[in-house]
């Protein structure tokens, strides 16, 4: 088993060795293990199980849904984390030019260095200035 191995795809393995299914320690474990090798169902757990089985094999619509879903979720979180560092970037660039235009650096250094267009640096500024932080 590897453990450093990932398939990310939010679900639980489980692996049993059925091999040896007739020395099992108990009928209903011999029955489980019989069945995982053999698909033969032997007692009522297995029937139901199998059962189940059957079913979802046969119910193609509710697979693809379910991927297409499982999908859409993973594309809604994305989108999501993406949208919240943008935002980080973007208040992060609006403090660090408020602090430069407070230090009485030039607006064409800050643009440079931050990122941020002409319009919006000199936008700040007036604003800074509106409000008596930064002398005009």
């Amino acid at each position: 088993e590897d453990k450093t191995v990932d398939l990310n795809d939010g679900t639980y393995k489980l692996l049993f060795n059925a091999e040896g299914y007739k020395s099992a320690k108990t009928e209903r474990l011999q029955a489980f293990l019989h069945y995982l090798k053999t698909q033969e169902p032997t007692d009522t757990l297995t029937a139901r199980l199998n059962k189940s089985v059957l079913k979802a094999r046969i119910n193609d619509k509710f697979r693809s849904d379910y991927m297409q879903y499982t999908l859409h979720e993973r594309d809604v979180r994305m989108e999501g984390y993406n949208k919240g560092v943008a935002q980080g970037d973007g208040a992060r660039a609006i403090k660090d030019a408020t602090n430069l235009l407070l230090h009485n650096a030039p607006l064409q250094l800050i643009k440079d260095c931050i990122g941020l267009s002409i319009e919006e640096v000199e936008s700040l500024a007036a604003r800074l200035k509106r409000e008596g932080k930064l002398k005009p």
